[in-house]
């Protein structure tokens, strides 16, 4: 959790850097986390239940016109196993990595349909927001995969195979605390 906190102080320098180097223009900074727990599942007559948090994080700079021209996007994805008796069962010590950490060692190549990693998603999309609006984020034309919101438009859809309406939703809340 340290290292995602991190990766949110760096994208707020590197923003704020954007913003003394710019050569005019206001720039405003937002940062926008959203956090579910509906991974977590309860316990098996094999194991016991596990908890996970899933965060969701999008830093971002937009300009006076309101678009975007910085985006950083990351997950930080918390699991707690527990055994039947309900002792924890995780190292309570161990480092967590967000995605964007784990880089490679994330392993979702294996299961990607168009041969990308987590990163490598995520940072396509963040590429596509770039020198977007709110409204256009939100506008993003997606498709249901299995259960899962994937952007529907050509330029994405051999670059991004992941479920982006979290990242569409914390981006939204990174433009409601932009300052």
């Amino acid at each position: 959790m340290k290292k995602a906190l991190s990766f949110i102080l760096v994208s707020s320098l590197a923003a704020l850097t954007l913003t003394a180097c710019g050569g005019g223009g206001n720039y405003k900074n937002g940062l926008g986390i959203v956090t579910h727990i509906d991974s977590s599942a309860s316990a098996t007559d094999e194991a016991g239940p596990k908890g996970q948090v899933d965060s969701y994080i999008a830093s971002i700079t937009i300009d006076d016109s309101g678009k975007i021209v910085k985006c950083s996007l990351d997950v930080a994805q918390t699991q707690v196993n527990f055994d039947a008796s309900g002792a924890i069962t995780s190292d309570v010590n161990a480092d967590v990595r967000s995605k964007q950490e784990l880089k490679d060692e994330y392993g979702m190549l294996v299961a990607s349909g168009i041969g990308k990693e987590w990163y490598e998603q995520a940072n396509a999309f963040e590429a596509w927001a770039t020198g977007k609006t709110l409204d256009q984020v939100k506008g993003l034309r997606l498709k249901d995969n299995n259960g899962h919101n994937v952007p529907d438009i050509p330029e994405l859809t051999a670059s991004v195979t992941v479920d982006v309406s979290d990242f569409i939703k914390a981006i939204e809340k990174a433009f409601a605390n932009a300052e």
